[in-house]
């Protein structure tokens, strides 16, 4: 299914429970709930249903996203087809190294359930520089997380 979304705005209601669960969002660490508040205002509430590519493997991207709620699946292609490398729920990231670093996207996620997603992006966070670093470093010790997992799996496998 192609990766057509809706985009919305965050009512006052999805603000308030968004800024709960932003206090289980690795991304969010160490920021205030001003800061966070500052950030959800800004971003942008993605739509979709069950079935939809969200990324694509491959395709550039700019964005990351947040689940805030529902499921999805990330793969990537292998040697005999799709690999499941992860699922994700409510207070999940992902696309962090897209950015980052604007380059082709490592994997593909795919929602599983219907879901709702926050979207941020570099013109987000340029806005306020000291959120930024604090929102650049937590990405940096996520991606180091999973490269420590990534590494002791594939040891396993030699």
């Amino acid at each position: 299914m192609t990766s057509n979304w809706i985009k919305q705005e965050f009512n006052l209601n999805d603000l308030r429970l968004l800024q709960k669960l932003a206090e289980h969002v690795k991304i969010f660490r160490n920021l205030t709930p001003a800061e966070i508040s500052d950030l959800l205002v800004k971003a942008e509430k993605c739509t979709y249903e069950p079935g939809t590519t969200i990324i694509k493997e491959g395709s550039v991207g700019a964005y990351m996203y947040v689940i805030f709620d529902g499921t999805a699946v990330v793969t990537k292609k292998g040697n005999e087809g799709d690999v499941e490398l992860a699922r994700l729920n409510a207070a999940d990231s992902f696309g962090e190294m897209a950015l980052a670093d604007r380059e082709a996207r490592c994997a593909t996620v795919t929602a599983m359930t219907a879901c709702i997603l926050v979207r941020l992006g570099e013109p987000i966070l340029i806005r306020n520089p000291e959120v930024a670093m604090k929102v650049y470093r937590n990405i940096t010790v996520l991606l180091s997380e999973r490269l420590r997992r990534t590494d002791e799996k594939l040891v396993w496998q030699l």
